[in-house]
């Protein structure tokens, strides 16, 4: 997730969230604060606006579908106290603009849930088709975790949002099916036939449904109640549609009776860390105590090694966990694991630990009730990220020696037995410096160029705020709004006066980083 970081005339850095939200009631959070959206028409407004996010979206149609046909006279004006109510609610992270006869939103897919839901699902479905049962099934899992309740609710009624709604309740359900693929295939087939039961009696015709039952059944060495299970799909189907079963479903039945049912993938060993970043920068001394602590838990035999990680927020603790963990990995051959604890997650509250501990078995690969002795004989590196406390990390420590645990919070973490404290300052100048011009990736800029350390001084000299100012934004329809620093909105963003207009992106602005020379 990007987030909106202004400096002001201190040079202080606050962090600003904004989450927009469609898979359920329509919601704004900032800050882990629902923002009031006004009554139903005005939150259909926001709705309509955000299915054709980066798009200009007539004013004439919004009125026409807003009042069914018949608009009164003045809706123009209603139209637009609604947009008007709505930018200052929304902005600065979303720019709602004025244009070419109607109105447009602009802003980062990573804020609205049903884009990072459709991306989650994506991801669920090439992990399924390369074979990685386990990382789908957590990507699906992720991908239904947002969800509310029923898309749209309360603006549904609004035929276009009605149309929109369909189509995230299919795909919901293809990421439903997904999940369940995954979990019959990684060995989870008992665990999913009463699901299963439940779905085939809300979606009777739908035929992958009944192939998942069928196939989780026969794995759960239930070949009688497999086959009586497809008996019953295939008289639904005639009842509903006057059809037979399709050539997959036919094909499993048929196995099932000859035995001939593929066994479930092995799954291969688990590596669920977030990539490595090319421009990671500094924390030279921070990453040498680290790899440090590892070799003393290896000396130490029956040790697990824990290290945790604090600091505040934006001054890069998962980057560098996870930057640690991809040049250790090669250690533990038994797998290496990203579990999120959201302690500061905008609008989610932090994992239980009874749940968090049950997302990492099932990461594992592993079902049933086993306790933390999971890892009992193998070498496995787990990174446990924006953890709330110590009460919450406890439970996922691994009880054998061999396995090594990496932990980010911005609380102090002394209450852990045995874990070595790592505190993150800001980037030293010249650090700072550096990060800023690899990240800009503009050929001739050097990190001593003039200007690069009052930039990043402006900056705060922290890695989040350098980041989100030296990433070119993605170029959308000419239709963002940008402010004087090259940030959404009206107010001044981070590079201050150091920004102007350019040819770049249709128009937008973005800040202006030294040339060479």
């Amino acid at each position: 997730m990007r987030v909106y970081a202004q400096v002001g005339s201190a040079g202080r850095v606050g962090v600003r969230l904004l989450e927009l939200g469609v898979l359920g009631p329509v919601r704004a959070v900032r800050d882990g604060r629902e923002l009031g959206l006004g009554g139903p028409k005005q939150r259909a407004v926001l709705a309509l606006l955000l299915v054709d996010a980066g798009r200009v979206v007539p004013a004439g149609h919004l009125a026409e579908v807003l009042w069914r046909g018949a608009p009164p006279p003045g809706a123009a004006k209603t139209l637009r106290s609604y947009v008007s109510r709505l930018r200052s609610l929304l902005e600065p992270e979303a720019a709602l603009v004025a244009r070419g006869g109607g109105y447009a939103i602009s802003i980062d897919p990573d804020r609205v849930d049903a884009a990072r839901f459709e991306r989650l699902v994506e991801a669920g479905r090439e992990a399924l088709g390369r074979g990685e049962v386990v990382v789908a099934a957590g990507r699906f899992g992720e991908a239904l975790a947002l969800w509310r309740g029923r898309a749209l609710a309360g603006v549904a009624e609004v035929e276009p949002l009605a149309l929109e709604a369909a189509r995230l309740e299919e795909l919901r359900l293809v990421a439903v099916e997904g999940r369940l693929e995954a979990d019959i295939e990684r060995g989870l087939a008992g665990e999913v036939t009463g699901e299963l039961e439940q779905l085939v009696a809300e979606y009777p015709v739908r035929e992958r449904l009944w192939r998942l039952l069928v196939l989780a059944l026969y794995r759960a060495e239930r070949q009688a109640d497999a086959l009586a299970a497809y008996r019953r799909a295939r008289q639904m189907l005639a009842e509903e549609l006057g059809i037979e079963p399709g050539e997959e479903l036919r094909q499993l039945e048929e196995a099932v009776l000859r035995h001939e049912v593929p066994a479930p993938a092995t799954a291969a060993v688990t590596r669920t860390l977030p990539r490595d970043v090319a421009s990671f920068t500094g924390r030279g001394a921070e990453l040498g105590r680290l790899l440090g602590q590892l070799a003393a838990a290896a000396a130490g035999g029956g040790v697990v090694g824990i290290c945790a990680i604090g600091g505040m927020a934006g001054i890069g603790k998962t980057t560098l966990a996870v930057h640690a963990a991809h040049r250790l990995a090669e250690r533990f051959p038994d797998g290496q694991l990203f579990l999120p604890l959201h302690a500061h997650t905008p609008g989610q509250r932090p994992v239980d630990p009874a749940d968090a501990l049950a997302s990492l078995l099932l990461a594992a690969g592993i079902g049933g009730r086993q306790r933390r002795d999971y890892l009992a004989g193998k070498k496995v590196l787990l990174v446990l990220d924006d953890a709330a406390g110590h009460e919450q990390v406890r439970p996922l420590l691994p009880g054998a020696a061999g396995s090594l645990v990496l932990i980010t919070s911005r609380r102090r973490l002394a209450a852990v037995e045995d874990a070595a404290m790592i505190s993150l300052d800001t980037l030293a100048p010249g650090e700072a410096a550096v990060l800023l011009a690899r990240l800009a990736g503009r050929p001739g800029l050097e990190a001593g160029d003039a200007g690069v350390g009052e930039i990043t001084r402006l900056c705060g000299y922290l890695p989040l705020a350098i980041g989100m100012l030296a990433q070119p934004a993605a170029p959308s329809p000419g239709l963002d709004r940008r402010g004087p620093g090259g940030w959404p909105g009206r107010g001044p963003g981070p590079a201050g006066r150091h920004a102007r207009r350019g040819p770049v992106g249709g128009g937008r602005v973005r800040p202006v980083l030294p040339g060479p020379g």
